[in-house]
């Protein structure tokens, strides 16, 4: 694991993640979508870090998917971006059910 990923996901919360989660989540630059135990994909460009809260649950800060979507993206997938100007979010990791690529980060 590289230095950077390393500061933004603590070992003690990297042991109780899925194998590919972090590696892959953190590592890539791509957009993902969550899909969450409701039944609703949350769109993400960017996890910015892991926290574990005295409870023992462990959420990350993420930054949404905006409303003007990136031409790359998957659009046959609804999924939930933010249409204010307010991109940053925390979602609690045990909501998560599955996680995949909507697309890649497009070199300028």
């Amino acid at each position: 694991m590289s230095e950077e990923i390393a500061k933004r996901l603590p070992s003690e919360i990297e042991k109780q993640l899925p194998p590919w989660f972090a590696s892959r989540l953190l590592d890539e630059e791509s957009y993902y979508g969550l899909l969450t135990t409701s039944g609703t994909i949350i769109g993400i460009s960017e996890i910015r870090k892991f926290s574990q809260m005295a409870d023992g649950s462990i959420w990350m800060d993420v930054l949404l998917i905006g409303e003007k979507l990136p031409d790359n993206l998957c659009s046959e997938i609804p999924y939930l971006v933010t249409k204010s100007g307010y991109t940053s979010a925390t979602i609690n990791v045990s909501q998560i059910i599955a996680a995949f690529d909507l697309g890649h980060h497009q070199e300028n």
